[in-house]
């Protein structure tokens, strides 16, 4: 029976200071492409632990690996925090429902500070999709039972102004996103100014995270 890959057996995991390993990140899509949900968080999460912890040995190549493993850890936090919906007991939904988005948001903040280029866009363009998606719950929630046509209109207006900051956040977000994306495309291209259409940058005309949603 072929030895049972673990932890204990691994390069990128054994001593806190070891950075993580190709073979990690390895075993880690491995069980994406499998199926493994589970097993795949725990080597995303190892590899993350041993990066951050890697000191002097930290390179380019494990902080990429890094940033890839804060964003897997992100992935199924959005799930969750999307499979809440705005439903009686409304009270207590809207409470889980805000405790989930925080915890996507500071996942895709771990993600993007790595400041790798394409995967720091894909966390800022879900992090601006997981604003505006609460902005619009909010205003699509389920409303109160027995309340009165005017108790109902100064509920729905009370809803309008929660979701209309959330939603402006998204939109800042995703302002910032296309600005720094702009940014990068002058520094490659040695120019002082160039439209945000230029189609001598194919990594502005077609942003990061398109691709890695197909």
């Amino acid at each position: 029976m072929p030895r049972r890959h673990t932890s204990a057996t691994c390069a990128c995991t054994r001593g806190r200071s070891n950075p993580p390993s190709k073979r990690g990140y390895r075993l880690a899509e491995m069980d994406r492409k499998l199926g493994r949900l589970p097993q795949r968080q725990a080597w995303s999460r190892e590899l993350l632990e041993a990066e951050q912890k890697g000191g002097s040995e930290r390179t380019d190549r494990t902080r990429y690996l890094g940033s890839l493993a804060a964003l897997a850890i992100a992935e199924p936090l959005e799930e969750a925090y999307r499979g809440v919906r705005l439903a009686e007991p409304l009270k207590k939904n809207l409470k889980l429902k805000k405790t989930r988005m925080q915890q996507v948001l500071q996942a895709y903040t771990v993600a993007a500070d790595y400041g790798v280029a394409e995967v720091a866009t894909t966390a800022t363009y879900r992090t601006a999709e997981v604003y505006n998606d609460f902005g619009r719950a909010l205003l699509e929630s389920q409303r109160p039972k027995r309340l009165s046509k005017d108790e109902l209109e100064q509920y729905n207006i009370m809803l309008e102004e929660q979701a209309f900051p959330v939603r402006g956040e998204g939109h800042r977000v995703a302002r910032d996103q296309r600005a720094a994306r702009e940014r990068r495309c002058l520094r490659r291209m040695g120019q002082k100014r160039a439209s945000p259409r230029s189609a001598n940058c194919a990594r502005c005309a077609t942003p990061k995270w398109k691709k890695a949603r197909e």
